[in-house]
């Protein structure tokens, strides 16, 4: 958005309109678009004196975060609230109160550390943490099979992907990539006719003991 013609030029562009002088003969001696000229001595005709001020003002100033009670009652949030990181709380605050400008979270942040308050802890916290898993320690321990399926290639043919990794070492041990085939057409669903080749049986599972 281009800046607004200042007041002053704005006073004396309307002081020479007023003296007859056309709006091209305006815009060389006051070193403007014509289009502009043209705009406000447009407004000048509808208005008169009174289209010399802009009319649009300044906005009006943001509040001063230096308060201590606007300090104060972030702080105290963060006090009932110790894991709650600045972020989070001028969020909460945000909402709550959608009529007022909050500050920045990194104001916040200094705020806490004027007032003593600690860094909130990394991580989730302890309740929402997931159950720790142990990695296998040795290879072969543990396989790993991603399957993926209705890959598209350059040719548009979709195929099925298979990768088995070994958990520990992270080495590729196989991967096999085939086209989709239909092995029922008859229903339109699709059945698995036999075992694959390299699928080996394992038999029944051994009974536990529960004691």
């Amino acid at each position: 958005m281009p800046s607004a013609t200042p007041q002053p030029i704005r006073t004396r562009l309307y002081q020479a309109w007023l003296r007859g002088e056309p709006s091209k003969q305006l815009a060389q001696r006051f070193d403007l678009p014509l289009r502009t000229v043209r705009n406000l001595v447009l407004r000048f005709r509808q208005r008169g004196e009174p289209a010399i001020r802009a009319d649009y003002h300044a906005p009006d100033p943001l509040p001063t975060w230096t308060d201590t009670e606007c300090i104060e009652r972030v702080c105290q949030l963060r006090r009932d609230h110790p894991t709650w990181g600045a972020s989070f709380i001028r969020t909460y605050l945000a909402k709550k109160h959608p009529d007022q400008v909050w500050p920045t979270a990194r104001t916040l942040q200094r705020w806490f550390r004027q007032a003593g308050l600690n860094p909130t802890p990394a991580g989730r916290p302890r309740g929402l943490r997931s159950v720790a898993y142990n990695r296998a320690a040795v290879p072969h321990a543990v396989w790993q099979i991603d399957a993926s399926e209705y890959i598209a290639l350059a040719t548009g043919q979709r195929v099925s992907w298979l990768r088995v990794i070994d958990e520990c070492s992270g080495a590729v041990l196989q991967t096999v990539v085939f086209p989709l085939i239909l092995v029922a057409i008859d229903t339109g669903v699709e059945y698995p006719r036999a075992t694959a080749s390299d699928v080996y049986a394992v038999g029944n599972a051994a009974s536990v003991s529960l004691r």
